[in-house]
């Protein structure tokens, strides 16, 4: 007898088995990718209504496409950025939260969820996000180690955790996260990707001050995060009940891979890192990035820097291997353009969606 299949469209997951994430550093890029807007706004570009729309639309375009994005708001030597911080004011006992407008025009349509509405996903809140708490910031580094250190940090850090309790941000994992090098010649210990056992009773320093700051009951949530590469598996044991966000580097992971039940089955957030494959480079490798930490049992993949294309990416390319998107200011539009290979990526991580769903059902 004749029979006639009809093979249905996959219905592919809304969730993905891990996360792909998009960093970033600060917003001194906008003016240059975007000078037309800029040269419009003049002074007034900075905190304008524009500037924190192109902000979200950053957001929304690795949103769209399944991933997250991350923008670390501070530098090297700790300044950090009035787009992602409260501004403060006093100093020790005194030293207070004065005002939130340019923090609440950033992070309040991305904190609820309302920067994503109209997308083909819908309206969700970032699942994770920078504090802006560095060695400078909220507690000056002068005070290292005496009480006033402690006033100062634990004054700033309650309030905001009251300010987004009060908000209803709960939904999100706040990050305390530590990006300076000692190399670099602003503060004694290197707080990412920790080189010397030396420096490391700094980072359980933070957690015991973040524990005063934000109350054990607070429905607020973070996380502290670091990014490790060559004391990673030291770090995994001396760091225990401190860090409870690991981002370690890829290919030195593979070398303790067996970590990652262990670190997994104490509650802890795993993902691992690396770069872009350039433009010039097989599109296997978009695949293979996803693919690993799935097989490795991680939870993610951080791409370390996902928005800085060649001086002129249309006619001069450099490979492009950090970026994924492209500013659309040469066409006239205000918002970062995705790349044939963000594309890519996004399929890739439906493939894997349905893999892993398939996997579920025959484990």
């Amino acid at each position: 007898l004749p029979i006639q299949v009809q093979v249905l469209d996959a219905v592919v997951p809304a969730t993905d088995p891990i996360v792909i994430d998009h960093n970033s550093y600060g917003t001194s890029w906008f003016a240059s990718q975007y000078p037309s807007l800029a040269k419009s706004l003049g002074s007034n570009f900075y905190l304008s209504d524009p500037f924190f729309k192109l902000i979200h639309d950053y957001h929304r375009v690795f949103y769209e496409h399944r991933g997250i994005y991350h923008q670390l708001g501070y530098g090297h030597g700790g300044k950090v950025g009035p787009e992602f911080a409260p501004r403060l004011e006093g100093s020790g006992k005194t030293k207070r939260i004065a005002d939130w407008t340019s923090y609440d025009k950033h992070y309040g349509p991305l904190l609820d969820g309302s920067a994503f509405a109209g997308t083909r996903r819908g309206p969700q809140p970032i699942p994770y996000v920078y504090l802006p708490v560095n060695p400078e910031w909220p507690a000056s580094f002068l005070w290292w180690g005496e009480a006033g250190h402690e006033r100062e940090f634990v004054n700033v850090m309650s309030e905001m955790e009251a300010h987004f309790r009060q908000r209803g941000w709960t939904k999100t994992k706040f990050e305390l996260f530590f990006n300076h090098k000692k190399r670099y010649k602003a503060f004694h210990w290197d707080g990412d990707e920790t080189r010397f056992l030396k420096d490391m009773p700094p980072l359980a320093e933070y957690a015991r001050l973040m524990k005063l700051a934000f109350p054990s009951t607070s429905p607020v949530q973070w996380v502290y995060r670091t990014d490790a590469s060559w004391q990673m598996e030291r770090q995994f044991k001396d760091l225990a009940g401190v860090i409870n966000f690991w981002v370690c580097g890829g290919g030195m992971f593979g070398w303790y891979a067996e970590n990652a039940p262990i670190l997994k089955k104490r509650g802890d957030t795993v993902w691992t890192y690396g770069g872009m494959p350039p433009i010039d480079r097989p599109a296997s490798h978009i695949t293979t990035d996803l693919l690993r930490p799935w097989i490795l049992g991680v939870d993610g993949f951080v791409r370390w820097q996902t928005v800085i294309p060649s001086p002129d990416p249309w006619f001069k390319s450099d490979g492009d291997s950090e970026t994924l998107v492209y500013p659309g200011d040469r066409f006239g539009i205000n918002a970062p353009l995705p790349s044939v290979r963000l594309k890519l990526q996004r399929n890739a991580l439906q493939d894997l969606a349905l893999l892993d769903s398939f996997k579920a059902r025959v484990a």
